[in-house]
């Protein structure tokens, strides 16, 4: 059997990281995001309304809470049925662990 390597997941983080998702508004975006850290810094509002406008994308789960398997079953049906190019968490650690 032949050894494969995977890169799947890629972190962008500091200063910009939010001005860096403009390089994806030609992809199918799907979000996982805690709404709560969402609103508190006024990132719906500059995700939704500026830098995803003109963009195909739809929030695939919101995180407020440690994820469970439970939780994964409708994003998943979700992801299925949108097919996303790219799949982005914008929040704390459960929103990563999703």
């Amino acid at each position: 059997m032949a050894v494969s390597n995977f890169v799947t997941t890629l972190y962008t983080v500091g200063d910009g990281s939010i001005e860096k998702l403009r390089d994806y508004q030609e992809e199918r975006i799907g979000l996982v995001v805690d709404d709560n850290i969402m609103k508190a810094l006024n990132l719906d509002q500059l995700l939704y309304n500026d830098i995803f406008a003109n963009t195909e994308h739809k929030v695939l789960c919101n995180v407020p809470t440690e994820p469970t398997i439970a939780m994964m079953k409708i994003p998943v049906q979700i992801v299925r049925e949108f097919m996303p190019d790219r799949i982005i968490g914008i929040g704390g650690g459960a929103v990563m662990d999703v």
